[in-house]
């Protein structure tokens, strides 16, 4: 059996001010959990934080969240780099850097 997956990812600036949000369908030949990494062509994604069942849809949505990374050496893993690396994955999406707003 193959469980329709619907898949959406959450790029976050370091202070939180800035996302960029992609999608990716899948099948999967199990449940998703709660945990669990993709293993994609440029390393694994970070753990899904959200399993949800529709059913009206007939299918699961996971919710994966990323964040740019600042290393003291200068090598820092930006928003741009973080896009084009989602982009090579196949996640789907403008890459467009939102504006969070402030609650």
């Amino acid at each position: 059996m193959e469980y329709k997956v619907h898949f959406s990812l959450t790029i976050h600036s370091v202070d939180g001010s800035k996302a960029v949000f992609f999608g990716k369908e899948m099948l999967l030949p199990f449940v998703p959990f709660l945990g669990l990494q993709l293993r994609e062509e440029l390393g694994p994604s970070e753990p899904v934080k959200s399993v949800t069942w529709s059913p009206l849809d007939q299918k699961f949505f996971c919710h994966i969240d990323s964040y740019e990374v600042e290393v003291s050496d200068g090598y820092n893993v930006d928003l741009a780099f973080l896009i084009i690396q989602a982009k090579a994955n196949g996640w789907q999406g403008d890459g467009r850097i939102h504006t969070v707003g402030s609650y």
